[in-house]
């Protein structure tokens, strides 16, 4: 297995840890107040724009993942989206999997919001999530932070608080039934990314596709890196490397001493340990949703 980053450094993906992060620009003034004084937001979280609306995630420390694995964990890890138009897309994070399971490995799903969590999440402050980061500021740094974001605010934090925890509960409590009858959010590609194999490499599978494998492989200063990977279209083979991914999680669960080098892949010239995940709806070039960086 790659070497995890030897400084383990505690670069945040994304929010610093247990902060109330400050609002964007909001030139109406307008937007929510705090949860309990139940105001509603300006605009319904589903408003029926093709958009991302809301986001639920633990932000990612970087470097504490297996080298250039980062592209698994990139969009947060629990996380949890909703655009305008009431579609979610959830990942398997939030539950709780089998011994021998990788959540990473279930990938992630999608379905329809509700009416009850609709109207949930419509009494969150849209536009003024700042105000629901209300745990103490901790120095402990051992553990990601909580975020939940708009296009306009968010907060985020390490400790629970009343209402960081009450806003989260909407999604938490809901999270293995919205991934248990979601479908599976495919169709877009994969983001690939890989580091060279320094273990035994008896059990590499055949890489399926046309392009070197060689190409998908990062340097040594990427490894920690956000929105470095490669997209694979339908087209370019996605489909096949699922359907490796679920042979290695099958294979690894079933004799899982022979697998510990990861999912080791050879074209015949080179060995890599690959990591994927699907493309979703709303991500930059880069594969990265809006409003992931500091609001």
């Amino acid at each position: 297995m790659p070497m995890r980053c030897p400084s383990c450094a505690l670069a945040l993906l994304v929010f610093v840890a247990c902060s109330g992060n400050a609002k964007r620009s909001d030139p109406d003034g307008a937007g929510g107040g705090p949860v309990e004084a139940g105001i509603q937001p300006s605009e319904p979280v589903c408003d029926g724009s093709a958009r991302l609306r809301l986001r639920f995630f633990f932000a990612t420390f970087l470097g504490r993942n297996y080298n250039a694995s980062t592209v698994e964990v990139e969009q947060g890890a629990p996380s949890f989206a909703v655009d305008g138009e009431c579609s979610y897309w959830i990942d398997a994070g939030w539950m709780t999997v089998p011994d021998g399971v990788d959540f990473r490995h279930l990938g992630w799903r999608t379905g329809k919001v509700a009416p009850e969590l609709e109207a949930e999440l419509n009494e969150l402050p849209l536009g003024q999530l700042n105000t629901v980061a209300d745990c103490v500021p901790t120095a402990i740094f051992d553990s990601p932070p909580r975020v939940i974001s708009d296009d306009m605010s968010g907060g985020g934090c390490v400790e629970s608080g009343p209402r960081l925890d009450a806003a989260w509960d909407i999604v938490a409590s809901r999270a293995p039934e919205l991934w248990a009858r979601g479908t599976p959010a495919t169709g877009r590609g994969v983001w690939v990314s890989a580091v060279e194999a320094r273990s035994d490499t008896s059990r590499a599978y055949a890489w399926p596709l046309t392009e070197p494998l060689a190409s998908f492989v990062l340097p040594p200063e990427l490894w920690s890196s956000v929105g470095v990977s490669r997209l694979v279209t339908e087209a370019e083979g996605a489909s096949e490397l699922r359907a490796l991914l679920a042979r290695y999680a099958e294979d690894k669960k079933a004799t899982p001493g022979y697998f510990q080098g990861g999912n080791i892949m050879s074209d015949g010239v080179t060995y890599a340990v690959l990591y994927q995940r699907d493309a979703l709806p709303y991500e930059d070039e880069r594969g990265l949703w809006p409003f992931s960086g500091p609001p």
